[in-house]
């Protein structure tokens, strides 16, 4: 599925010196997620409310900003 494939780039954009733990629970529950400011290691359950268009906005300002949003990222307990 789409948003698979989209957290894969996610994760790619966030931890690009660290390849893509195997999942742990289902397809989307790994390892890490919660240390990139995640509230838990499924980045699906912060996506519930906003979905596909919140992925797509991450992913936008990650790819277009980055050096705004790596402090961010970087930073797991930012408010």
């Amino acid at each position: 599925p789409e948003h698979s494939a989209e957290l894969q780039r996610l994760w790619a954009l966030c931890k690009p010196d660290v390849p893509m733990p195997a999942p742990t629970r289902d397809v989307h529950a790994t390892p890490g997620w919660k240390d990139a400011g995640f509230q838990s290691n499924d980045p699906c359950t912060d996506f519930r409310a906003m979905g596909m268009l919140s992925l797509h906005c991450i992913i936008y300002y990650l790819e277009h900003y980055p050096s705004d949003a790596r402090p961010i990222v970087a930073d797991r307990d930012y408010p």
